[in-house]
């Protein structure tokens, strides 16, 4: 137990070090990414530490965002949106999400959904899907509004419509399934966040980066939430 926790001070020091000169600013690979990593320690553990240092690099994170972004979900403006519905809907940070995510909402809507063929969780639908549904639900918890226009959500019908007859995953086809039915009940679908089940690292003693996907934030998060159900992975 006691190697185990120094190996974790271990991880925590470096991503503290490092993450400041991290240029990837998305969800799987970023500092988005390492913030919620940060985001859960704090909700797990109520230590102000964690909490300080989310709020540090939140600040850094959002200063360094530029115009020249995807919008696709592993390190693009949909994830990082994600990212930030998750620290508001969860009460980490304060903010409107409406507003908080307004330039990512304007990039969004002029993408042609109805034409994607990408169906990717990281570039393709299914991560707009994860974004679009998780800022519905955020939005209209707090004001009781869309936070997009009736065009762009046809759009997205259509699309989620269309993708209901292929040979796509489970987690798209529930998305989908999940969409159509805000789209013709006008019911905001609940949206339940989970981030763990994206990580992929699965022992300290491969090579890795940083990120959440794969990498020191991601394996951390991984070996605390399976070490409180009583897995150990090594």
């Amino acid at each position: 137990m006691e190697s185990q926790f120094s190996m974790e001070q271990r991880m925590l020091n470096r991503l503290l070090l490092e993450t400041a000169f991290l240029k990837d600013s998305g969800l799987f690979y970023g500092q988005t990414g390492i913030i919620l990593g940060f985001a859960l320690l704090y909700e797990r553990t109520s230590d102000e530490i964690y909490k300080e240092i989310m709020d540090v690099l939140l600040d850094r994170m959002t200063e360094q965002l530029t115009n020249d972004l995807s919008i696709s979900f592993d390190k693009g403006i949909a994830g990082i949106g994600w990212g930030m519905e998750y620290l508001i809907q969860n009460r980490l940070v304060e903010g409107d999400s409406l507003e908080v995510c307004k330039e990512f909402d304007e990039r969004i809507v002029r993408e042609n959904v109805r034409r994607m063929t990408d169906l990717s969780l990281e570039t393709g639908l299914e991560g707009l899907l994860h974004y679009i549904t998780a800022h519905l639900q955020g939005v209209w918890n707090q004001s009781g509004r869309y936070p997009f226009d009736g065009d762009f959500l046809k759009d997205v019908y259509v699309a989620a419509c269309r993708t209901s007859e292929d040979d796509i995953p489970v987690s798209l086809m529930s998305l989908c399934a999940g969409y159509r039915r805000f789209y013709e009940s006008g019911k905001v679908p609940r949206y339940t966040f989970d981030f763990i089940k994206w990580i992929e690292v699965k022992t300290e003693n491969a090579g890795h980066g940083l990120g959440l996907k794969n990498g020191l934030a991601g394996l951390l998060l991984k070996k605390i939430v399976l070490n409180e159900k009583g897995v150990y992975i090594g």
